[in-house]
This record gives C-alpha cells, structure tokens and sequence, in this order.
C-alpha cells in the first residue's frame, strides 16, 4: 500500500508497524461504523469514501479521506461523541486502541509523529466545524 499523505513523515518501517496493526474494512454504503455512546476500542482512517457524522440525531458534519475517525475516544477513554455511517460504499483501516498503544510504547519517535498527525486532523476539523458554526450562526441572524 502506498504511504497515505497524513502518514507521510512516518519512516518507512514505521509505515509497516502501523500497517501491521491495521484491519483494512470495505464497507458499503449507509453501514454504521460506530453508535453514539458506544465504548471507544478502535479508531479509523477513511481511506476512500464518505462518512456521515451525526449527534442527537442531527448530522454534524461529513469526513472524506483521507482523515482519521473516532480518534477522540481512544486518547481520551471516553465513549463515543457521536454516529458514524458510510454514505458511499468506503475503505476504512480499522486500528484497535490496545495495538496503538503497544505500537507507542515500542517507538517513540512513531508516537511523537503520530500524535502530530491527529493535532493537525484534529485542528482541521475544529477549524471545519468553526466555519459551519459561523454559517449557521448567520443565517440565522438574517432570519431574526
């Protein structure tokens, strides 16, 4: 497999370790790959696809690849924020918390990038969401 663009600082060898402890899932479309309130064991990267992320029952916000999914939960041990189903028929590596964690204890130097990776796709999708508020928060004042 080719080196993803959000892993592209990882060595070579580091690449292969992650690799190692990822179960590639082709999932079609309107599949539920987690529930609101579920425990948080694994998290994704979408590879190819569309997800849909919902919270309360209300869609928040749409992921395309290639970006990380259910990060949140793994690093901070709570349950999961919100519903996340495939809108198209999509290519997910599924990576279980436990092996992460092993992986990170195993490398530091991994660890260290990798926590730079989530940081960013982290800060993009709050900047992405930023921007859905203030649109939100718009149209509304124009309805007022």
């Amino acid at each position: 497999m080719e080196i993803i663009p959000i892993l592209k600082d990882l060595t070579n060898d580091q690449f292969e370790s992650l690799l190692s402890i990822c179960t590639k899932e082709e999932l079609p479309a309107f599949t539920v790959i987690f529930e609101e309130g579920n425990q948080s064991k694994e998290m994704y990267i979408l590879t190819e696809g569309l997800l849909k992320v919902t919270f309360r029952g209300k869609e928040v916000s749409k992921i395309d690849p290639v970006s990380t999914v259910g990060e949140m939960g793994v690093f901070t041990g709570k349950n999961r924020s919100a519903r996340v189903i495939t809108i198209t028929k999509c290519i997910l590596l599924r990576i279980m918390k436990n092996d992460l964690f092993d992986l990170f204890e195993k490398d530091k130097d991994f660890y260290v990038k990798f926590q730079k990776v989530m940081l960013l796709d982290l800060s993009y999708k709050l900047r992405m969401n930023n921007e859905a508020i203030t649109r939100l928060r718009s149209r509304l004042e124009k309805k007022l």
